[in-house]
């Protein structure tokens, strides 16, 4: 339990530095899609890093198997995910100072059942 916990504070203070950098590159007068790439290209860095290293060398295949089995669902459900939440994330980032709109960050997991949802995918009742 102790490990879930420190991942989530891990995760949470990743995600959060996410913010810094946007509001850097809003005041340099940047547009906030670069901060949107900058966050996905960031979350699959650590991907990249912490999947091997958590689950194996060859967890990499696994997940590549598991997403050609299932693409159209995890195209769908990415673009909600990655497309809408976090460009809508970080367009408001721009407009709001960046403590309100990083404390939104644990909406992407009651996000994530809601997709599930409508999905007809099922999960664990005790997650909620």
């Amino acid at each position: 339990m102790i490990v879930l916990i420190l991942f989530g504070l891990l995760s949470g203070l990743f995600f959060s530095s996410t913010f810094i950098l946007n509001r850097i590159m809003s005041l340099e007068g940047g547009h906030w899609v670069w901060s949107a790439c900058l966050r996905y290209a960031y979350m699959i860095l650590l991907l990249i890093v912490s999947l091997p290293l958590f689950q194996g060398i060859k967890a990499p295949g696994r997940v590549l198997r598991l997403f050609l089995k299932n693409w159209i669902f995890w195209i769908i459900t990415g673009s909600i995910g990655f497309g809408g939440f976090y460009s809508l994330l970080c367009f408001s980032a721009d407009h709001a100072p960046g403590w309100v709109i990083a404390t939104t960050w644990q909406l992407t997991i009651i996000a994530s059942l809601v997709v599930l949802i409508c999905f007809g995918r099922s999960f664990p009742r005790d997650s909620l």
